[in-house]
């Protein structure tokens, strides 16, 4: 990743940007791009989140399925409460795979529907009733 123009606030400067009395000062989306820029990813989908930046949702969600990060996924679907795409998480799988990341390439061919390639990579396949809630 490039250097970046902004230096990157220390732990407590960016919890202070994020839930301080300085949060409605900030300019998230300057912040944001700066971590991306400096590969701390989730720290940048945080910060575009709070900034309600789509278009930097996307690129994280991108730069994750491209390099098989299921994890950033998951985080995506946390803090920017939006749903990943079948498509999306296939594609992370694949990349994941061809990475040799086996456990998130297993997350996220269970999170596409690709019980096949679960299988094939050793993961299980939760039954039907597993995630089920019981009804009388």
């Amino acid at each position: 990743m490039a250097n970046t123009k902004h230096t990157l606030p220390d732990l407590i400067a960016r919890r202070n940007l994020l839930f301080g009395k300085e949060a409605a000062k900030s300019n998230f989306t300057d912040v944001a791009n700066a971590y991306f820029e400096a590969g701390r990813m989730v720290d940048a989908l945080e910060f575009f989140a709070r900034a309600e930046d789509t278009a930097g949702i996307d690129r994280v969600e991108a730069h994750a399925a491209e390099t098989g990060d299921a994890f950033l996924l998951h985080q995506i679907i946390r803090l920017a409460k939006r749903p990943v795409g079948a498509e999306t998480w296939a594609t992370c799988a694949k990349a994941a795979e061809a990475a040799e990341k086996v456990v998130f390439a297993i997350d996220a061919y269970r999170e596409a529907g690709d019980s096949a390639a679960v299988e094939r990579l050793g993961g299980t396949v939760p039954d039907a009733e597993d995630g089920a809630a019981e009804s009388d």
